[in-house]
């Protein structure tokens, strides 16, 4: 036990900085727990109902031979739409969802997350191309955020940085979002991870190559217009 000193208005962020220069535990192997609640970066403390006094347990994330696994919560998957195109390559052919081309995640291996009964309807998730169905768009993010956006969906208070406006960004192409994802390893293996989303095209924001200078972006300004239904991983080459 040891005391920190910190105003209850100030950042999850800068409580877990000050708890790294006390401990030496890192910010990504700090677990906070407040009342039986875990408390997330990107929140205030004042969030949290955290005062004077309180008493905030930390719990050291155990690493497993130095490797950052990743660990797929089964609850949140449907494995029914796994679908492996690591060896596929779709040179000459094309597909449409939602009006928009389907650049599909060739080279990786898709888990499908369990989607089915989560929302009003499953029409956004169609491949008919009919006119309520969502294009597909893909988010480069950390392993470890994986399971929390599979499960509860994408945290604008998480994103930090805002190029062109506030909102999620993510891309039509998952060669222009592969630099993004952040690497884990595995036994020695390099992995990437890719989120596959649909995206609601009445409020998607495009931004072109000439605009950004790398690459067609999405901003999805409300995250509940973007919907996460795969999560992309590949060996890194």
């Amino acid at each position: 036990t040891f005391p920190v000193t910190i105003e209850c208005d100030a950042s999850v962020d800068k409580l877990k900085q000050i708890i790294y220069e006390k401990a030496d535990i890192l910010r990504n192997k700090q677990n906070l727990i407040y009342c039986g609640q875990e408390i997330d970066e990107g929140h205030l403390l004042s969030e949290y109902n955290i005062q004077d006094s309180s008493q905030i347990t930390v719990v050291r994330l155990r690493a497993m031979n130095s490797d950052d696994l990743l660990v797929l919560d089964k609850s949140a998957l449907d494995t029914t739409y796994d679908y492996d195109f690591t060896n596929i390559n779709d040179n000459g052919k094309k597909f449409i969802r939602g009006g928009v081309e389907y650049r599909r995640p060739c080279g990786w291996k898709r888990y499908a997350i369990r989607v089915a009964g989560k929302y009003e309807n499953e029409v956004w998730l169609g491949s008919n191309n009919s006119s309520d169905e969502w294009p597909v768009s893909y988010h480069g993010t950390r392993h470890d955020a994986v399971n929390s956006i599979a499960q509860k969906g994408y945290d604008l208070t998480k994103h930090k940085r805002f190029a062109y406006g506030r909102g999620v960004y993510s891309t039509p192409d998952i060669n222009i979002a592969k630099p993004y994802a952040k690497s884990f390893t595995v036994n020695a293996q390099e992995y990437l991870v890719i989120l596959q989303n649909r995206v609601n095209p009445k409020t998607l924001i495009k931004l072109s190559q000439n605009e950004t200078g790398v690459g067609e972006y999405w901003i999805s300004s409300n995250p509940a217009d973007i919907r996460p239904y795969g999560i992309c991983i590949m060996k890194k080459p």
